[in-house]
């Protein structure tokens, strides 16, 4: 069985942004998400992480843009649409953006299938898990 969702853009979408269902045991949050291929691992901010009462799992150093930072490690479920995460790993980290508070990055990304396409100046974006088949669009065009 696999889980896929599309989100259409109107226009040429330079930021791939969607609600994101966080929860642990005992609360749960909507928050706005951005699919960070930049990013090897999800991240929460620490407003987040501590609106839901998370507990810390463990503590770490992590690299971005900036250089290293210290960051707190939780494990939160994670729900967009109908594809759920269960005790998935998220590390804390300062995003610069007074809306998003959860990066997803390459640690779930690369579980599916990811494509971003931009027919008629309209972005769009899907996504499936677990991936289903092969995509090559040199492939396709020989076809035709």
């Amino acid at each position: 069985m696999n889980n896929a969702f599309t989100l259409k853009y109107s226009g040429l979408a330079s930021q791939l942004i969607n609600k994101i269902k966080v929860s642990n045991d005992s609360q749960k949050k909507e928050v706005d998400s951005l699919w960070d291929t930049g990013a090897t691992k999800t991240c929460i901010s620490p407003e987040l992480a501590k609106a839901l009462k998370l507990k810390p799992y463990a503590k770490t150093i992590i690299n971005n843009a900036g250089g290293s930072s210290s960051s707190t490690v939780y494990r939160v479920d994670i729900s967009f649409l109908n594809i759920k995460f269960k005790k998935q790993i998220v590390y804390t980290a300062n995003i610069h953006s007074q809306s998003i508070d959860l990066l997803v990055g390459m640690d779930i990304i690369t579980l599916g299938d990811f494509t971003i396409t931009n027919k008629n100046q309209n972005t769009k974006f899907t996504f499936e898990i677990p991936s289903t088949r092969d995509v090559d669009y040199v492939l396709e065009n020989k076809k035709v």
